[in-house]
């Protein structure tokens, strides 16, 4: 059996515990939270394609964009709107951007629980609130 371990890499851990609710935070906090995500994760991964973000807001719910990022063929990044009914309201819609770093996305057809990580989105408004990153120990 699979030993796993769940490492939460949110601004939780860069910052004081945030609240059950999504904070009223200024545009300079804002800013400087989505700086920190830069730096952990770096340019490229801290932040949604724009073509992608637009397409993806615009599919039926349920619905996943599937994206070949680095030109091998492969599928290796998966956006979508996650709807599942327990997340509370005030964060919806929330995009997920999913990026697959063992290279079993394009043979499973999804993002799964080792080597992915998940970028999630509340209000799918373009800023990266919080991310999961899965890993075999």
């Amino acid at each position: 059996m699979r030993k796993y371990s769940l490492i939460v890499l949110a601004l939780a851990a860069l910052a004081p515990l945030r609240p059950a609710t999504p904070p009223s935070l200024t545009p300079a906090q804002r800013a400087h939270e989505q700086i920190l995500f830069r730096r952990v994760f770096g340019e490229k991964v801290a932040a949604f394609d724009p073509a992608a973000f637009a397409q993806v807001k615009r599919l039926s719910p349920g619905e996943r964009l599937k994206l070949d990022t680095n030109g091998d063929g492969k599928i290796d990044t998966i956006y979508f709107i996650d709807t599942d009914p327990k997340h509370q309201p005030e964060f919806r819609p929330i995009l997920v951007k999913v990026i697959d770093q063992d290279g079993d996305m394009d043979r499973d057809g999804d993002g799964d629980l080792d080597s992915d990580l998940y970028l999630a989105d509340w209000h799918a408004d373009g800023s990266i609130d919080a991310a999961v990153e899965y890993r075999d120990t």
